[in-house]
């Protein structure tokens, strides 16, 4: 029997390693050079001067670009204190095309931090989420928090802040309000718009439970309670059908705190 003997292809001619030698050209090249051919010693020596040249030719343009990036950054920070915001982001846009490494160039963070100052959300989210000690600071003139590292920003968002306080105010009002009206809701039947608990007291005091039908319920929505006003049928001691209706004062979590007729 006749055995077949297959050899493998080297590396460097396989598909991963004709990428690598691509991607790595200055480096890999002078290698297979001076490892699998047999050519020239001093053409070996040309090529690996000139893959040299390219590798340091493309660190030296490399450099040169993330200088031109820093130089930007520093022309982007003249520029927000100038109040040109708009000319500021566009010396950071490029500056992140030369350079596009978030860990090295600044660029990137204070792109962010103008963004943030510009944005209506952002500044609407901080008054809402500022301590009761903060925004009293901040009526005072006296806040000093950091909320941008560029200090031409942070004052100027300080400002910003101080002229929209009635932002926080409002907006809390109306958070306070829908909560208010959740809890509200939360009491009340969905089948049939009864209240729940004071359904519950009602029957308790009914001589035959079982007879409750509800007919309506009201409410009128008071300082810190809801009045309740809830029309129904039942049994009466004496077997009778009657028509009866209940006004109660409830608390905003549904207690029923007292029945008022």
């Amino acid at each position: 029997m006749e055995h077949t003997q297959t050899t493998s292809k080297p590396w460097y001619k396989k598909w991963w390693g004709i990428l690598l030698v691509i991607s790595l050209f200055p480096i890999t090249v002078p290698y297979l050079v001076w490892t699998k051919t047999k050519w020239n010693k001093w053409v070996k020596i040309a090529i690996t001067l000139l893959c040299a040249i390219i590798l340091f030719s493309g660190s030296i343009g490399s450099n040169e670009r993330r200088e031109e990036a820093t130089s930007l950054v520093t022309q982007a920070q003249s520029y927000i204190s100038e109040d040109k915001l708009n000319e500021a982001l566009t010396a950071l846009d490029q500056s992140e095309i030369l350079n596009s490494s978030k860990s090295t160039n600044p660029a990137f963070a204070l792109e962010n931090e103008i963004l943030n100052f510009q944005s209506e959300e952002f500044l609407e989210r901080t008054l809402v989420e500022m301590s009761d000690s903060d925004f009293e600071l901040l009526n005072k003139k006296e806040l000093t928090t950091t909320y941008f590292q560029n200090t031409e920003l942070n004052q100027r968002f300080i400002n910003k802040l101080e002229n929209n306080t009635e932002i926080r105010t409002l907006t809390l009002a109306i958070a306070e309000k829908e909560k208010r009206k959740e809890l509200i809701e939360a009491q009340f039947s969905a089948w049939d718009g009864s209240h729940i608990k004071l359904t519950r007291s009602i029957k308790e005091s009914m001589n035959d439970p079982g007879s409750y039908e509800h007919v309506k319920t009201s409410y009128w929505n008071m300082n810190g309670h809801i009045v309740v006003e809830t029309t129904f049928r039942g049994k009466n001691a004496f077997g009778g059908l009657i028509m009866n209706t209940i006004k109660a004062k409830v608390s905003l979590t549904g207690e029923v705190l007292e029945i008022l007729e």
